[in-house]
């Protein structure tokens, strides 16, 4: 890729894929371009010294073992595809190279402790969007208990307050860009993801 372009988006621009748009070329933008994205201006001009991303395997969480009564009014299923998927982004990245928590393997504590160190996180679980109590929308993961912080639910309030360092966060993860769109942006998942790498180590990228 060439330049670095950061985009600052602000209303209904935060739903567009600028990686999708067409240069003059004929080619997509994401292929002549570094997108990065900041999610004001005034954030991007408070955490413009880079920072060193982190050096441990990358991370990938697949299929966690979640308790289908998480979901609410839409019990959580199994994912066999995301398993698979899972496998074999592990390995793509070869031995020794990535960590993969799946199953009840995937649970949240341990989420939380291998995250603070990987260069990639990649989750292919669900994602529970709630427009109404966006703080509370979640990544569904494997839960041993019923207290916050292993009850299988990493809420985008908890996000906030982990320490990741990676260079590129993939959420293989339904509705991961949905939210609903404020001044400052859309509030869920993925800008909760964006925003807490993006103030740890503004190189980072955020997919979805």
């Amino acid at each position: 890729t060439g330049s670095l372009v950061s985009i600052v988006p602000h209303g209904p621009l935060f739903r567009l894929a600028f990686a999708a748009l067409i240069a003059p070329s004929g080619t997509y933008l994401v292929e002549e371009f570094s997108l990065h994205y900041a999610p004001s201006a005034s954030t991007l001009a408070f955490t413009g010294r880079r920072q060193p991303g982190a050096t441990g395997a990358a991370l990938v969480v697949a299929d966690p073992a979640v308790d289908p009564a998480v979901g609410g009014d839409e019990p959580l299923v199994r994912l066999p595809g995301a398993a698979r998927e899972g496998r074999r982004i592990t390995e793509i990245f070869g031995p020794g190279r990535a960590r993969l928590l799946e199953g009840a393997a995937a649970a949240e504590p341990d989420v939380r402790v291998a995250a603070s160190s990987a260069h990639v996180l990649h989750f292919a679980t669900h994602g529970i969007i709630r427009d109404d109590r966006p703080f509370e929308s979640f990544l569904a993961l494997a839960g041993r208990a019923t207290t916050p912080a292993d009850d299988g639910k990493l809420t985008m309030g908890e996000i906030y307050g982990l320490r990741l360092r990676a260079d590129l966060v993939v959420l293989s993860v339904c509705r991961s860009a949905a939210g609903a769109v404020t001044g400052a942006g859309i509030v869920g998942i993925c800008s909760a993801l964006a925003l807490r790498e993006y103030v740890e180590h503004p190189g980072a990228v955020v997919m979805m």
